[in-house]
């Protein structure tokens, strides 16, 4: 392909603002008005801080897409429920003189609320040495976070946001277009124009972050009893909607200087602000029970270069503190009680108690017809009834069946502090399943966290969830809670393209009609 063709353009399709921020720009044809993002951009035969134009009926979440999205469906069938997450983790050890060395691969996916799906994945290369009962290991690697309003926005963002490595980059700019060049959407640049338009709006609340980390910790045990104990240092850059209005249009030094020669290439001006984080955590596992705990600290240098002289503060991105508590499941629970006969003999009491009382009671109700509706109300109680002694006979048979490896536990969950520059608070009873592995020279674990039920606080609003219903409890930032009735969170509106779910309003479920309470 000639130098330069993906980048050229008619000249009145190109609006320019000038670097003093002045109000007076070349005006475009009315068709071409609705301009995407402030990015400055070297290449083709454009200015250095010129913009690229976007169509605005052409930018839509359909068309500022990418090939990552065809995996929305499987993220979607993994989380499909608000509060749910899942997890994979896997090493490879290579033993050698003294220790080990190897690669450890980690990755989860949660769908946080109705409207907001996070990803996380990272990978480092290891090194470990065995010291009495304890194993010391360090990490060296990458890291990569997400957060999009539906799978789909969360997966284009990570396509976005690895082309902005490239772009700021000294790759060559053939690169970047051959990743995120598109004939239907235009340039490379044009693309990135409208993904930030369509993706990082304001009041979307996603964000990337990407970058290198360093991790040591210590891990061992005696007997059923294990524990370990971490400390990871991050330094990356975070991409948001504040981030990308503060820095663009910008050049960097790289093409200020390469200008002084002639040349229009070199990487482009960073959009995302540094972030440095210090992640410290614990956790402790026995036979029944256990419990880790997480403290995140974030701090973020933040760029203003609005207003044609760019300013440097620094501020708390982060403070969080990650509690949770678990018991392992109802087997081992009986084993404190004395084995499974115990259990089952306890629930067998508890259904016969049932069955009594739900007899007299009906019994009662017929012969004095005290209620209109007597029937419906015996045949609510023998449903309960029969309930009880379907779960009976599961019990019995269920606790002595168990698979190698695959625990289940209830899991209580409590989180608090400033995440991303946001009050948050929850506290969540979840379920948790486990499967672990080791063969040897390869081990890994997946898991999968359902949350059961929760209160949650978001900076403004108290909201209670049970299974799939929310209710908001109290706001306070002034406004009457939307509605009194728990709410069902349809399975629609959380993947953007249904009713809202519980929280949904005028967002819809990010793309969703709007009706959700």
């Amino acid at each position: 392909m000639p130098e330069g063709t993906l980048l050229t353009r008619e000249p009145e399709q190109v609006a320019t603002r000038p670097r003093s921020g002045a109000m007076s720009m070349s005006a475009p044809p009315a068709s071409l008005q609705s301009k995407v993002g402030n990015q400055a951009m070297i290449g083709g035969h454009r200015p250095a801080v010129q913009e690229p134009a976007v169509q605005g009926p052409a930018v839509t979440e359909a068309t500022a897409t990418s090939a990552f999205a065809k995996l929305a469906p499987f993220i979607d069938f993994v989380v499909p429920t608000a509060g749910s997450s899942a997890a994979v983790d896997f090493e490879l050890r290579i033993p050698i003189k003294g220790g080990m060395v190897g690669i450890h691969v980690a990755g989860s996916v949660a769908r946080v609320n109705e409207t907001s799906v996070r990803l996380s994945v990272e990978a480092n290369v290891t090194g470990g040495a065995s010291v009495g009962v304890a194993h010391a290991t360090f990490e060296l690697g990458a890291y990569l976070e997400v957060q999009g309003s539906n799978s789909s926005s969360a997966l284009t963002i990570v396509s976005w946001v690895l082309y902005r490595q490239l772009a700021e980059s000294n790759a060559p700019r053939e690169i970047g277009e051959a990743w995120f060049g598109s004939k239907k959407s235009g340039t490379a640049p044009e693309y990135d124009a409208a993904v930030r338009k369509v993706h990082f709006a304001k009041e979307s609340g996603n964000w990337a972050e990407i970058g290198a980390q360093a991790t040591g910790s210590v891990k061992g045990g005696i007997a059923s009893v294990k524990g370990s104990a971490g400390i990871k240092g991050r330094v990356g850059r975070v991409y948001d909607a504040t981030s990308i209005e503060n820095r663009a249009p910008g050049v960097s030094l790289t093409q200020r200087f390469l200008s002084l020669f002639g040349s229009k290439r070199g990487p482009q001006a960073s959009l995302g602000d540094r972030i440095f984080t210090v992640i410290g955590s614990g956790s402790i596992d026995a036979a029944v029970a256990g419990g880790s705990l997480t403290v995140t600290v974030a701090l973020r240098q933040v760029k203003d270069k609005r207003k044609g002289s760019e300013s440097t503060s620094y501020k708390l991105d982060s403070l969080l503190v990650d509690g949770t508590a678990h018991c392992k499941g109802l087997a081992a629970l009986a084993s404190l009680t004395g084995g499974t006969e115990a259990l089952v003999d306890l629930l067998s009491k508890v259904v016969q108690a049932t069955n009594t009382a739900t007899e007299q009671a009906g019994k009662q109700l017929k012969e004095e017809s005290r209620a209109a509706k007597a029937g419906d109300v015996t045949g609510e109680l023998d449903s309960v009834r029969d309930g009880l002694a379907t779960a009976s006979d599961k019990l019995s048979t269920g606790l002595n069946f168990s698979i190698p490896d695959v625990t289940a536990s209830g899991q209580i969950h409590i989180i608090g502090g400033l995440e991303r520059g946001k009050t948050t608070f929850k506290v969540l009873f979840e379920k948790m399943t486990n499967l672990a592995m080791d063969v040897g020279v390869v081990s890994g674990s997946v898991t999968k966290t359902e949350r059961l039920a929760s209160i949650e606080y978001d900076g403004t609003t108290w909201t209670a969830h049970l299974g799939s219903l929310s209710k908001e409890l109290r706001s306070t930032s002034g406004a009457k809670p939307k509605s009194g009735s728990w709410l069902p969170a349809t399975p629609n509106g959380q993947n953007g393209n249904g009713t809202g779910g519980a929280k949904g309003g005028a967002k819809g479920g990010a793309k969703g009609s709007g009706k959700g309470k």
